[in-house]
C-alpha cells in the first residue's frame, strides 16, 4: 500500500468521525431539550395533583359542614314534631287555664258586688 493511500483514507475516516460527532451533538441537544420538556411538564403535573388534594379536601370540609347542618336540621324536625303533637293538649289547657281565670275574675266581681252591697 502506498503511503499516500494512508492518509487519504484516515482523512475520510477522520471527517466521518466528524459528521458523526456532530450528529451526536445535535441529539444530545434535541435529548436536553425534550428533558427540558418532560421537567416542565412534571413540575405542571405536581401542580395538578397538588390542586386537585385541595379540592378533595375541600370537598370533604363541605360534606361535613353538609353532616352538620343535617343533623341540626334532623334535631329542628324532631322537635317540630314533638311540638306538633303536645299541640292540641296545650290548646285544650290553654282553655282551661282561660275558663279558670274567667272564673276567678267572675267570683271577684260577685265577691266585690257582695262586699258593696250590690247583692
Amino acid at each position: 500500500m502506498p503511503p499516500n493511500q494512508i492518509p487519504h483514507t484516515s482523512d475520510a475516516l477522520l471527517h466521518k468521525m466528524v459528521a458523526r460527532l456532530d450528529n451526536l451533538h445535535s441529539n444530545i441537544g434535541d435529548m436536553k431539550s425534550t428533558m427540558r420538556e418532560l421537567t416542565a411538564a412534571v413540575t405542571r403535573l405536581a401542580l395538578i395533583e397538588e390542586r386537585q388534594a385541595q379540592a378533595t379536601q375541600a370537598i370533604d370540609r363541605a360534606f361535613k359542614s353538609i353532616e352538620k347542618v343535617e343533623a341540626k336540621t334532623d334535631a329542628v324536625e324532631s322537635r317540630v314534631d314533638s311540638l306538633e303533637r303536645d299541640q292540641p293538649m296545650q290548646r285544650q289547657t290553654s282553655q282551661w287555664v282561660i275558663a279558670a281565670v274567667y272564673g276567678a275574675a267572675g267570683l271577684a266581681v260577685m265577691f266585690v258586688a257582695k262586699s258593696v252591697g250590690m247583692l
